[in-house]
């Protein structure tokens, strides 16, 4: 703990305060179950801030017993371990309820920082006033056997994170999703607190990649080239078609826990990113559909999530954001319809140019029976619907049902790819097609 001396004038005499705790960083690292990684962890940060806060959220593998001897032997740290799990989100929510620091980051129970890390970000800081946030040039992924993947973020984002342009830094984020690892950097702390109260709608909740393109919007971030933030799991760094697929996985593992409810998670993120898109259009020197961009990305997840509609029933909305959650509704509504029309189009076209001809569908999952609920295939000329699914012939929603290997027999025209996945399903498909000499087209829908 640093402790300082001020001397002050006040009217003459001198007032000489002694002992006087100033605490410039604070560390927060929420826990539960960490017990293969929580040493090292620990290891890594004592030493580097004057505040250390662990918030155990009712850990019962041996984690709080390693935090308990921790705190017992550094005074700097502060361990509270919570009587029942409480929710990843409240969980952090207390660690930045007790944070002191000027300059505050958030560290995982499986992560680790080089020496000197806390340092050389806070002095950064200090330079360069109008910068929100510290963070490494360098991140290393470490899995359980410490083999590694680098990531340098420099690459990865190019100087459009570093830009003065907030439209710049804020267009990097969210193109380069997968790689929240600033998340990990030193913020300045009364930023950082005024962004979650200012733009994340529902109470308890916050998402990294809200918080960082708006901390992006409100300052500058700062790259540092000598520090090294370790991440040590056991999943490789992830492509944003991997990091979505294992967001929906555990949005859907969610729904069993009683702490959270995965909706209000959701919209976290759609709410946020979308009041935000609407801003970014006035910082932005060129026209650009940005924000359309966005809001395309999350209407998909709403749809794979939670399917046709979305999910508004019993959210907790902080009062005065009523109108956004209403406006990001209407907006979901609004694209869902013109995808239906484009789709329906799309089919009416098919219709008229393969008038008569023989089609098979392709492809018997959610894709199919939402083409056959929410539009008009009567003028297709459809013979069988095929799926993987079917072992043998029979009658499916009113269609002749076949597996793939008899496709063929249908002799078609055209196999018409109904499902979500087409680029596993093309190729199988094109595969097939050629085995049995067909003469027939491939078409995506």
């Amino acid at each position: 703990m640093k402790v300082i001396l001020i001397k002050e004038l006040l009217i003459g005499p001198v007032l000489l305060l002694k002992g006087l705790n100033m605490i410039k960083t604070t560390l927060m690292i929420p826990v539960y179950n960490e017990i293969r990684f929580i040493e090292r962890t620990l290891q890594s940060v004592i030493g580097q801030a004057d505040q250390i806060i662990i918030s155990d959220n009712a850990s019962n593998d041996g984690t709080s017993e390693i935090c308990q001897e921790f705190a017992q032997k550094h005074p700097e740290v502060e361990y509270k371990r919570h009587e029942k799990n409480i929710g990843a989100a409240k969980n952090c929510d207390y660690c930045l309820n007790q944070a002191k620091g000027e300059y505050i980051m958030f560290v995982g129970g499986h992560d680790m920082i080089s020496q000197n890390y806390v340092r050389n970000m806070s002095i950064l800081l200090d330079e360069n006033p109008d910068a929100v946030l510290a963070f490494p040039k360098k991140t290393v992924f470490l899995d359980e056997l410490y083999s590694f993947d680098k990531l340098y973020l420099a690459e990865v984002f190019g100087d459009d994170l570093i830009s003065d342009s907030p439209y710049h830094r804020v267009n990097s984020i969210v193109n380069k999703i997968s790689y929240c690892v600033m998340w990990n950097g030193l913020h300045r702390s009364h930023t950082f607190k005024n962004i979650l109260n200012e733009y994340l709608v529902f109470k308890d909740l916050f998402h990294d990649v809200v918080c960082l393109t708006n901390l992006a919007r409100k300052g500058k971030f700062i790259m540092e080239n000598d520090s090294t933030f370790f991440r040590i799991n056991n999943r490789k760094l992830q492509k944003p078609k991997e990091r979505f697929i294992r967001v929906i996985q555990m949005i859907r593992a969610l729904e069993t826990d009683e702490n959270i409810n995965p909706s209000e998670w959701l919209l976290t993120h759609i709410c946020g990113t979308y009041k935000l898109a609407k801003e970014m259009q006035k910082l932005s020197d060129t026209p650009t559909d940005f924000d359309k961009k966005i809001l395309k990305d999350l209407f998909k997840r709403n749809k794979y999530i939670f399917g046709d509609e979305a999910n508004f029933e019993n959210i907790s909305v902080i009062p005065g954001e009523e109108t956004l959650v209403e406006e990001v509704k209407n907006e979901i509504i609004k694209e869902k319809n013109l995808q239906k029309k484009n789709l329906q189009k799309k089919i009416d076209k098919l219709a008229e140019k393969y008038n008569n001809k023989k089609i098979v569908l392709y492809g018997a999952g959610a894709f199919f029976d939402d083409i056959k609920k929410n539009h008009d295939i009567s003028k297709l000329n459809i013979v069988a619907v095929s799926d993987i699914k079917f072992t043998e012939e029979s009658e499916y929603k009113g269609f002749k049902a076949i597996p793939p290997q008899k496709i063929s027999e249908q002799k078609p025209d055209v196999i018409l790819l109904t499902v979500l996945n087409k680029a596993t399903a093309f190729p199988y498909i094109e595969k097939l097609v050629k085995e049995n000499n067909l003469d027939c087209k491939i078409i995506l829908i």
